[in-house]
C-alpha cells in the first residue's frame, strides 16, 4: 500500500556551513539575543517544535526559524526546513553547542522570531 508512497525528506540537504562561518553566526545570534530582556523574550520567540511547526502551518508571521540539532535527533525536526521552504520562511541551523543562558529551560531544540522582532535578527538572514 505504502510502497510508491514519495519520501519527501530524503532529499533534504543539512547545509554544511564551515566551522567558522557557524561560529561567527553564534556569536552573533548570542550577542542579539543576550541583549533581550526577560518578557522581551518569550514575546519575541516561539519555542519547541509543535509550536514551531503549528505557527508555520497557521501562517502566522516568522521572519526566522533556528534549529538544534546537537541534541536532538533529526528525524524529529526533518519537516519544518520543508514547511519553511514552502512557507518562504528563512531558517538556521546550528550544529554545535550554542550555550542560550537567558532561557527559562534547559534544552532548546527549535525556535522561531516572531514578526515583531524581526529587525534585530537582520544581520543573520543572508
Amino acid at each position: 500500500m505504502y510502497r510508491n508512497k514519495p519520501k519527501i525528506f530524503e532529499n533534504i540537504e543539512w547545509f554544511r556551513n564551515t566551522p567558522e562561518l557557524e561560529e561567527s553566526v553564534s556569536t552573533e545570534f548570542l550577542r542579539i539575543f543576550e541583549g533581550l530582556e526577560a518578557p522581551a523574550i518569550k514575546q519575541s520567540f516561539i519555542f519547541g517544535v509543535n509550536s514551531v511547526t503549528e505557527a508555520i502551518e497557521n501562517n502566522e508571521r516568522l521572519c526566522l526559524v533556528i534549529l538544534f540539532r546537537w541534541n536532538v535527533p533529526s528525524v524529529m525536526i526533518q519537516h519544518i526546513p520543508v514547511t519553511c521552504k514552502r512557507r518562504n520562511i528563512d531558517y538556521l541551523t546550528f550544529s554545535k553547542a550554542v550555550k542560550l543562558s537567558r532561557l527559562p529551560f534547559k534544552n532548546v531544540t527549535c525556535m522561531a522570531v516572531k514578526g515583531e522582532s524581526c529587525e534585530l535578527f537582520k544581520s543573520l538572514i543572508r
